[in-house]
């Protein structure tokens, strides 16, 4: 591309904001910003005026756009609302997964705790049962020891009658 296209090209294209800047008939321009969901907003919109030197076709080009603006406007509500009911969903799915997994954190330590308790029980048997059988054994010591002194004694006395038949 030549220099002389470059020049025209951005010529043109700074000149174009002044251009399209510059409208003689209107003299003064006041503009009032209001939210979306205000009630007032659809009503304002529509009874925006044009000035009467537009041409017919800007005219219906721009009433165009304001119809669009205000379906535009209530898809966007529409879509603000619908994004507000799925982050609602969202949020409560995430609360719910969160009280399900507390619960079930819970369970599992309620859990543990029977099983530790199970376990202390088991213990405690087992050494109720180890005394038990030690004091048995103990006791059968002891009823052999008897019968062992029982036999001495009888041998003893078996031993003594043997003598004094003897004699």
């Amino acid at each position: 591309m030549n220099n002389f296209s470059k020049y025209i090209v951005i010529g043109t294209c700074l000149s174009m904001p002044l251009a399209a800047t510059a409208s003689p008939d209107i003299d003064d321009v006041t503009l009032e910003v209001i939210e979306i969901d205000d009630d007032r907003a659809e009503g304002l919109m529509k009874e925006i005026e044009l000035p009467e030197t537009a041409n017919e076709r800007a005219r219906e080009r721009i009433q165009h756009r304001l119809e669009r603006g205000d379906e535009d406007r209530s898809d966007d509500k529409d879509d603000n609302q619908d994004r507000d009911r799925d982050r609602d969903r969202d949020r409560d799915h995430d609360m719910d997964q969160e009280h399900e997994q507390e619960r079930a954190h819970e369970m599992e330590q309620e859990h543990e705790q029977e099983h530790e308790q199970e376990m202390a029980q088991e213990r405690e048997q087992e050494r109720e049962q180890e005394m038990e059988q030690e004091h048995e054994q103990e006791h059968e010591k002891e009823m052999e020891q008897e019968r062992e002194q029982e036999r001495e004694h009888e041998r003893e006395d078996q031993g003594s009658e043997d003598n004094s038949s003897e004699s």
